[in-house]
């Protein structure tokens, strides 16, 4: 039987055609193939750390990829119980940061004298010009108890108004003994307020 040799070298470039096309979509397959995964190096080490892990936490999956799932949920109840924490230690930070009423000590020494704890750091008050104030504002003061009867606190206030009143007619001599005086003042109405409370 006679062979058409055009006919051989069609059918013999085809299939040389068909091999290429065939070697390109292996080539590319694989190409994919190692994009989609690590070396395999890389593969032992994951899946060694995977294992390491599930057997350090007492995990319970049978394979890698529940594994992963159960980290994950781990992980988010984790972050969930931070956040819950951070919320209380906030809310404990801000009760701590509100200043706790104390017992009063009392405000002088019952020989009459300035407390220590008025004069606490001595290197501002005991020979400056804020410790020759509390002298002045102490002396003012218990002579004010002794020359005046119980005040109401209504009283106080009013005597406090009359003060300020009087300040812009004042000459900047005077400004330092109506200080004096309304420091006075205050002192007595927090005193006669405290009284009745």
């Amino acid at each position: 039987m006679a062979t058409n040799k055009l006919w051989l070298e069609h059918t013999e470039r085809a299939a040389w055609e068909s091999v290429e096309a065939l070697r390109e979509k292996l080539l590319e397959a694989e190409k994919r193939i190692e994009r989609l995964a690590p070396p395999v190096a890389g593969w032992q080490q994951l899946l060694a750390a995977l294992d390491a892990v599930k057997e350090e936490r007492g995990l319970r999956a049978s394979n890698y990829a529940e594994l992963i799932r159960e980290l994950n949920e781990r992980m988010t109840a984790l972050g969930e119980s931070a956040r819950a924490t951070e919320g209380e230690l906030a809310r404990e930070r801000e009760k701590r940061s509100v200043p706790v009423p104390t017992a009063r000590a009392p405000r002088f020494d019952s020989d009459g004298e300035l407390p220590a704890a008025l004069l606490a750091d001595e290197d501002e008050y005991e020979s400056g010009a804020g410790a020759q104030f509390l002298r002045n504002l102490w002396r003012r003061y218990r002579g004010h108890l002794r020359e005046t009867a119980r005040m109401s606190p209504d009283n106080v206030l009013l005597a406090i108004e009359s003060e300020v009143d009087q300040l812009a007619e004042l000459d900047e001599p005077e400004l330092p003994e109506a200080a004096l005086t309304l420091a006075v003042l205050a002192m007595r109405l927090e005193y006669e307020a405290r009284r009745r409370s």
